[in-house]
């Protein structure tokens, strides 16, 4: 059965990041992991996480994983991003959790790559959070608002695997439906 990771695969064929790139495993890398987890019960209330990363281009990107069905992700859902050339880089990722293809509940995060650094973001998708409207640079933490924003320099290293290493892939070229500049995104 296949780990968290396999939105790692669906990201290889959704993802299209200018400037940024989903990765595997490497040693000195500048990455943020992404791990979503929930309280929400699947799959009676959720089963799909769609996750969205939005770089300095302001073109979000996104991939889905299911839940539920003979090929189906586990919690946590872990991605790793990686930019493509350098850190310092601003993104904006989202997770929304969906049930029956509504979107139930979301979480935000806005942050930076830091140089040489793996970092860890834990992006939970709590029921508290069902139904709570938060504003575009805000998130939902317990069914309450607040600032989506968090400092790369206090967020913990990731120094775990992430999985199958699913190896690199060159998206010189935007997705056809997408239309979008892929810049110099790869996917691994």
């Amino acid at each position: 059965m296949p780990r968290p990771t396999l939105l790692c695969a669906l990201l290889r064929a959704a993802l299209v990041l200018p400037s940024l790139s989903v990765g595997g495993c490497a040693a000195e890398v500048t990455e943020i992991v992404v791990v979503v987890e929930s309280d929400l019960a699947v799959p009676a209330q959720l089963d799909e996480i769609v996750v969205s990363v939005e770089g300095p281009q302001g073109i979000p990107r996104g991939a889905r994983a299911s839940l539920v069905g003979p090929s189906a992700a586990r919690l946590p859902v872990t991605v790793g991003l990686r930019p493509a050339s350098g850190g310092g880089i601003g993104v904006t990722i989202k997770a929304i959790g969906r049930h029956d293809g509504v979107d139930r509940v979301e979480a935000q995060v806005r942050t930076s790559f830091v140089v040489g650094r793996r970092l860890l973001v834990r992006m939970v998708l709590r029921e508290s959070c069902i139904g709570v409207p938060c504003a575009d640079l805000e998130t939902c933490l317990d069914g309450v608002c607040a600032d989506a924003s968090i400092d790369p320099s206090t967020l913990p290293s990731f120094t775990g695997p992430l999985g199958v290493d699913m190896g690199p892939t060159d998206l010189g070229a935007p997705e056809p439906s997408d239309g979008g500049d892929a810049g110099d995104a790869s996917v691994t």
